[in-house]
């Protein structure tokens, strides 16, 4: 039995009930995972539509499947390549009793075996798709290709320049992705404990130094009182008037219709490195329109939420925006009709405009509940994908192409195999792709990451299409890899000491 649970305190009487009623009820506080998956595709894009589609059922998904007798002992690194149309990530030993959070290993040794009575923890389209390749046990050893080399090395004509706009991609995306100080805004209101769920998430993800900024009509002496009364403990390490000590995250309010234009002058947008949109409940003629979960109340929500994300869009060009709605009809519908989303159809094709991604609360939090009531054991593989415990190593990341290349001296014609860092920490760019990026099959790029760091590549943000391609269909053809593009990747397993 799955409870979803709408607070931490909630899962002591989960326990309670487990311990004293013999029962077995699985407790997913669902609304706290949705914020983090918020905060990633705000901060992290990449990973954050890597998790949205891996939760949403409607692309690639997390599966379980027995490992065949023929695996027993074959190392974790060799059986990767025996799916082409699906992903290996980590392995779920049943050979301890209990504590099944320990027992599963995302991102294991390459060389560990897989043992009798293992399951294998795979990224597929559907079951359908989990088939073992028999014919083979060196496929991508087989095809892929050496380091790549200079089209002058090949007798080829240069590569021509990387494509100005797909630039300007690459400069969004590290802003994005890279560890600096952010300016991240709040548009709108709802209950104290969503807001104070967001923030702090995002605290935990940004670096001390960061600000955080809300702007609504309801008035800053009533948010900054709800925010203390649901973040009793947060709160000890935050001033959520001026910050936290020693330099940490601050969060400003502003006063200020989100309806009306003038009100987001008041906002660092130039600064900002994203914003989310959420329907300010000051816009209701009444109370049940402000709070009520009714189709009619949440389309009037909705409809704050498109305005206010219009009049954002207009005054911050450039800026990552990321809107929040509640009726599944109005989420559709602007799905399928970017130019409702998109103001500027002429920059979005030069690639020079901010990105508008929207999101759906409920379908995000319907696809967990359904994800682990289907198989209790995915609740533990969320777990380790959401923490942020340690932002430094988390386990779902994304790292530049050119780093990541880079970093593997793959440019200067070497291969080195087994010559990973110890703990998988992220590559840190030390050279140049310059403008011949690298033509790879995606096995084979996966091979090369698994043998110098460990990691599993899930799948990759194609910076010309500008979206994220998980578990791609075609892994052994090759395709031009672009140094704007970023890897998707599971982190390496750390074992204990």
């Amino acid at each position: 039995m799955i409870a979803e649970l709408r607070t931490a305190d909630s899962r002591r009487v989960i326990n309670e009930l487990n311990l004293h009623a013999n029962s077995d009820v699985l407790g997913v506080q669902s609304a706290r995972a949705v914020d983090k998956i918020l905060a990633f595709n705000t901060l992290r894009p990449g990973v954050g539509e890597s998790l949205i589609e891996l939760i949403s059922f409607e692309g690639n998904n997390f599966f379980f499947e027995a490992a065949d007798d023929e695996l027993v002992g074959v190392p974790f690194g060799r059986v990767c390549e025996r799916f082409p149309l699906c992903i290996l990530c980590g392995l779920h030993s049943s050979s301890a009793q209990g504590a099944l959070r320990s027992e599963i290993v995302i991102g294991p040794p390459p060389d560990r075996p897989v043992q009798r009575g293992d399951r294998l923890l795979l990224i597929a389209v559907d079951r359908h798709a989990i088939a073992l390749d028999r014919s083979s046990t060196a496929i991508v050893r087989s095809c892929a290709p050496g380091p790549p080399v200079s089209g002058a090395e090949r007798g080829a004509k240069p590569a021509a320049p990387l494509d100005p706009a797909l630039e300007h991609v690459q400069l969004r995306n590290v802003k994005l992705q890279s560890w600096l100080r952010q300016t991240v805004l709040v548009i709108g209101w709802r209950s104290a404990r969503e807001m104070a769920d967001l923030v702090a998430v995002l605290s935990k993800m940004l670096l001390p130094g960061s600000e955080i900024h809300f702007l609504s009509a309801v008035d800053e002496s009533v948010r900054e009182a709800a925010l203390r009364s649901e973040m009793d403990i947060f709160a000890a390490l935050t001033d959520l008037a001026g910050g936290m000590a020693g330099g940490g995250i601050t969060v400003q309010h502003h006063d200020g219709s989100p309806l009306a234009s003038g009100a987001l002058e008041l906002l660092p947008l130039r600064e900002a490195t994203a914003a989310i949109v959420i329907g300010d409940p000051t816009g209701a003629q009444t109370s049940e329109e402000a709070s009520s979960y009714s189709k009619g109340a949440a389309r009037l929500r909705d409809a704050r939420t498109f305005h206010s994300t219009t009049l954002l869009r207009k005054a911050a060009p450039d800026l990552r925006i990321v809107p929040i709605y509640e009726d599944i009809l109005t989420y559709r519908l602007l799905r399928r009709n970017d130019g409702l989303v998109e103001v500027d159809e002429s920059k979005r094709a030069r690639g020079t405009g901010g990105v508008t991604a929207v999101l759906h609360r409920n379908s995000l939090e319907t696809g967990l509940i359904a994800m682990q009531a289907d198989d209790p054991t995915l609740v533990f593989v969320l777990s380790q994908l959401l923490a942020l415990d340690d932002v430094a190593g988390q386990k779902i990341f994304s790292v530049p192409f050119e780093a990541a290349l880079a970093d593997m001296q793959l440019t200067a014609g070497e291969s080195t195999h087994g010559g990973g860092r110890a703990g998988g920490g992220a590559p840190a760019p030390t050279g140049k792709l310059g403008t011949s990026p690298a033509e790879m099959t995606f096995d084979a790029m996966s091979a090369r990451v698994r043998d110098f760091a460990g990691h599993v590549l899930i799948g990759y943000f194609d910076s010309a299409l500008e979206k994220v391609v998980l578990n791609p269909l075609k892994k052994r053809v090759p395709r031009r890899w672009r140094a704007t593009d970023e890897l998707i990747l599971l982190r390496a397993h750390a074992a204990s000491t």
